[in-house]
This record gives structure tokens, C-alpha cells and sequence, in this order.
């Protein structure tokens, strides 16, 4: 069990109630947030408040890449140097963020950008082979 619920935000006490499986923590944290005195209209705003970061939540899993992003996934990989130092690549780090976050469409989109970013730098180093030759 978590000590030290005191340096918790109430929303994070908030959804350790709402999540966490775990009786002894959830007691804990329900007992932090009454030892906290809130009345009931700040607890409907706090209530408010949760709701509208599980759809903030929700609605960032579900949004498409941008612009920028969809061109930094098809052009700036291949630019970048990689450090000696450095293990991992910005295009890989990112992909690696996105699974960890869920953003499983902006993933498969990044992926799919990556390759057809991989076919148009072929062609192109395919052509100017072909016009200097």
C-alpha cells in the first residue's frame, strides 16, 4: 500500500478510488480525500473535473497525427544523425511512446508514413542515380 497520499492532487486521489483494485489503497486514498473536508459542490467539481480528463483522454487516443508530425515521421528521420551515445532514434522513440500511450492509430499511421517515407527516398536517390548516369 502507497504511503503519503497527502502530496496527492484530490483528482489523483480521485481516480486512485476510481481505478485502483486494490481495497487497502482505495481506503487509504478515500480517507485522505475526506480528511481533506471538501464540500459537496467542490466534490461535483472535482467529479467534473476527473470526467473531463478521462474524455480529454479518450479523445487524444483517438486523434490523428498532425501535419508536423506526420512530416517528421516521412522526412526528418532521415536527416537526424544518431549519436554514438544515443540508442535510440527520434522516429523509434516516438513509436515507443504511442504504444505505451495507447495512441495505437496515431502508431499505425506514423508506421505507415515511416515506409512510405523509406519508398520515396529510394526513388528519388533511384533518380538522381539514373539522371547522373
Amino acid at each position: 500500500m502507497r504511503k503519503g497520499y497527502s502530496s496527492y492532487k484530490n483528482r489523483e486521489l480521485l481516480q486512485i478510488i476510481k481505478t485502483t483494485t486494490s481495497l487497502g489503497e482505495r481506503r487509504a486514498a478515500q480517507n485522505e480525500l475526506d480528511s481533506r473536508n471538501l464540500d459537496a459542490a467542490d466534490l461535483r467539481k472535482l467529479e467534473n473535473s476527473y470526467r473531463q480528463v478521462l474524455v480529454n483522454s479518450e479523445n487524444r487516443k483517438n486523434k490523428s497525427l498532425s501535419f508536423d508530425e506526420q512530416f517528421l515521421f516521412f522526412v526528418i528521420p532521415f536527416f537526424t544523425s544518431r549519436p554514438r551515445w544515443r540508442h535510440d532514434h527520434f522516429s523509434e522513440s516516438e513509436l515507443e511512446r504511442f504504444r505505451e500511450h495507447g495512441f495505437d492509430l496515431k502508431r499505425k499511421q506514423a508506421q505507415m508514413i515511416r515506409f512510405f517515407g523509406v519508398v520515396f527516398w529510394i526513388l528519388i536517390l533511384m533518380a538522381v542515380f539514373y539522371f547522373l548516369s
